[in-house]
C-alpha cells in the first residue's frame, strides 16, 4: 500500500504555499498518518498471526492423518509454507514509505510454531506408544492364555521368550518412527 494516495489531496492543496511550509506541514501530516495508522497495522500483524497459526497446526494433523507420513516433513513443509505466508501478508498491510517492521512479530510466530510441533510431536509419540503396548499386550495375552490352559514346567520360561520377543519388537518399531520425527527444524 502507497501512502501518497492518502496525502493526494493535500499535496494538491497545499502545492500553492511556499515551498518550505509545504514541506513542513506534508512531514508533520505524514508523521501523524503513521502514528494514527500503526497500531492498526500491528493489529493487523496479531491477526495474520493468529490465523497463520491456526492453519499451520491444521494441515500438520492433515499431514498425519495420511499414511506412512514423516513428521519432520510434514512440519518443514507447513513451517516454509506459514512463514512465506506471513512475510507476504505482512507486505501486503505495510505502508510502503513507512519504517514499519514486522521482524518481531515473525520471530514470535516461528516460536509459537516451534511450540506447536513439539505439542504435536508429544501428542504422536504418546499415540504411537498407546498403539505398541496394545500390540505387547495383545501378543502377551494370547501366550499366557494358550500357557496357562496347558500348564507345563518351562511355562514361564516360554512366557518370558515371548514377551522379550514382543518388547524387543515394539522398541525396534518406537526406535524407527521416532528417529523419523526427529529433525523438525532445520
Amino acid at each position: 500500500m502507497n501512502a501518497s494516495h492518502m496525502t493526494g489531496s493535500f499535496d494538491t492543496s497545499a502545492s500553492r504555499y511556499h515551498t518550505a511550509v509545504y514541506t513542513r506541514k506534508r512531514i508533520e501530516l505524514s508523521s501523524k498518518l503513521n502514528s494514527t495508522l500503526h497500531p492498526y497495522y500491528l493489529t493487523q500483524l496479531k491477526n495474520l498471526h493468529k490465523s497463520i497459526l491456526r492453519d499451520f497446526r491444521k494441515s500438520i494433523q492433515e499431514g498425519l492423518r495420511t499414511e506412512g507420513y514423516d513428521f519432520g516433513k510434514v512440519v518443514r513443509e507447513n513451517r516454509a509454507r506459514s512463514e512465506k505466508e506471513f512475510v507476504e501478508g505482512a507486505k501486503e498491510t505495510k505502508l510502503s514509505e513507512t519504517e514499519w517492521s514486522e521482524e518481531e512479530s515473525e520471530t514470535q510466530l516461528k516460536e509459537d510454531m516451534i511450540a506447536i510441533a513439539d505439542l504435536l510431536r508429544a501428542e504422536e509419540t504418546k499415540k504411537m506408544i498407546s498403539i505398541i503396548e496394545r500390540n505387547i499386550k495383545k501378543q502377551i495375552n494370547e501366550t499366557i492364555e494358550l500357557n496357562l490352559d496347558s500348564p507345563t514346567p518351562d511355562m514361564w520360561d516360554k512366557i518370558l521368550v515371548i514377551f522379550k520377543a514382543a518388547l524387543q519388537k515394539g522398541e525396534e518399531i518406537y526406535n524407527r518412527k521416532a528417529t523419523s520425527r526427529c529433525s523438525l527444524f532445520p
